[in-house]
């Protein structure tokens, strides 16, 4: 047996359980812990680690945002009713859209092994009406906004798909994300997606764009909201639209012979191209996070969300 001692004496959130008595082949485990353990101590989480009954695991590492939970905990009732452990659900993602969504941001993504390995599409959500991420719950530990292509660690509650957007998972907002690393254009060489004739559905253009929006009723049917795809003519056209005119960026560009022309909605890009004035901008080779939005007026508009470039 070997003795391990807690050593922050109760600083902060941090609650200890005085001395562990840890076996041979739970070092290993206990170390991952604690080192997890830290990272939910730095956001300002409730930590705590404590040993259950024989038969189950050796031990729980928790995380919450109530000291109930600890109370619990320490009365030797982990499960008892109301006070469930938050068990975190980690997962990585390469960042392919923090684009403008409301008075948020719409974050989106593909998950990421350490390999560099591209997964399946995650898009982190809040819990409010429209699921919006505000700064707190998106930035990184310095207060920096997640760009585009960095890998990022973030906690999960749970999955909440929601009508076509399937990808969505509710984010532990107690829990600051982590920037891991960055990856490569290279990185995304196999992770576009498929394209079969159309972006979901095509047909119906809004009175600035073409093929960018799908009628709400038609759009409850898919089964995806995000796709990257590839195209070697994109031209970013800055001009003045709307009923109340001011200027917008939109993405011109073609995929297997069909045309498109979507609003812009990654801030960067926006930006980049706002600041130049009313034009053409020609790009050509880039890679694109086409995400589906919110319904409106009866529609769900299809948006560029990032635009990456080699």
């Amino acid at each position: 047996m070997e003795t391990a001692t807690r050593i922050d004496n109760r600083k902060g959130n941090l609650f200890e359980f005085g001395n562990l008595q840890l076996a041979e082949g739970q070092r290993k485990s206990f170390t991952i812990n604690c080192q997890f353990a830290k990272r939910a101590r730095d956001a300002g989480v409730h930590v705590g680690l404590c040993s259950v009954p024989e038969g189950q695991h050796n031990f729980i590492l928790w995380a919450s945002r109530v000291l109930e939970v600890a109370n619990a905990y320490n009365r030797g009732d982990p499960f008892a009713p109301g006070c469930s452990p938050a068990m975190p659900h980690l997962k990585t993602i390469a960042c392919l859209a923090n684009s403008r969504k409301l008075s948020g941001r719409c974050v989106a993504g593909k998950e990421i092994s350490a390999t560099c390995q591209v997964g399946a599409w995650i898009r982190p959500v809040s819990s409010r009406p429209k699921q919006e991420l505000q700064p707190n719950e998106r930035r990184y530990v310095n207060a920096t906004e997640p760009q585009l292509l960095d890998k990022i660690e973030i906690s999960f509650e749970a999955p909440v798909p929601h009508e076509y957007q399937v990808e969505n998972h509710l984010i532990d907002p107690t829990v600051r994300w982590v920037k891991t690393g960055t990856i490569t254009w290279h990185n995304l060489d196999n992770a576009t997606d498929p394209f079969n004739g159309s972006l979901w559905i095509d047909g119906y253009s809004s009175y600035n764009g073409l093929n960018d929006r799908i009628p709400h009723a038609q759009a409850q049917a898919l089964t995806s909201s995000l796709k990257l795809i590839e195209t070697e003519n994109l031209i970013v056209t800055v001009a003045m639209e709307g009923i109340r005119p001011k200027s917008a960026a939109r993405a011109h560009f073609s995929l297997g012979g069909r045309n498109y022309a979507f609003g812009v909605t990654d801030p960067v890009a926006a930006a980049c191209y706002l600041s130049h004035g009313e034009g053409d901008y020609v790009v050509g080779v880039a890679r694109l996070c086409i995400s589906i939005g919110e319904p409106y007026e009866g529609y769900c508009y299809k948006l560029v969300a990032g635009i990456i470039t080699p």
